[in-house]
């Protein structure tokens, strides 16, 4: 499974929040000035309908952060980064929505 950073946030902390996961769950120190919000649709209909946003972000090494990333043990979470390409990405979403 591909999954993005996630967290469940309120409204009014949601751009500041982004940051911290993309590095708690990716390890990139991403400025939030290089975070893009792309769009926000209802996730699990039928179930508890919550908003999920999207986000891009372009990152570079000089963002990755040594030991960060994988998630939060704790937590149960081991969260493999996948590096790649917009194009690579762009297709995996137009494979997804295919079926």
């Amino acid at each position: 499974m591909l999954a993005t950073p996630a967290s469940k946030v309120g409204k009014l902390i949601l751009c500041f929040k982004i940051s911290f996961q993309i590095l708690e769950e990716c390890g990139y120190d991403v400025p939030l000035s290089k975070v893009e919000a792309v769009q926000t649709c209802l996730a699990a209909v039928g179930i508890s309908g919550e908003r999920m946003t999207l986000f891009y972000a372009e990152v570079e090494d000089s963002m990755k952060r040594s030991g960060s990333g994988g998630g939060v043990a704790e937590e149960g979470e081991m969260i493999e980064t996948v590096e790649m390409s917009l194009d690579e990405a762009r297709w995996m979403l137009k494979k997804l929505t295919d079926f």
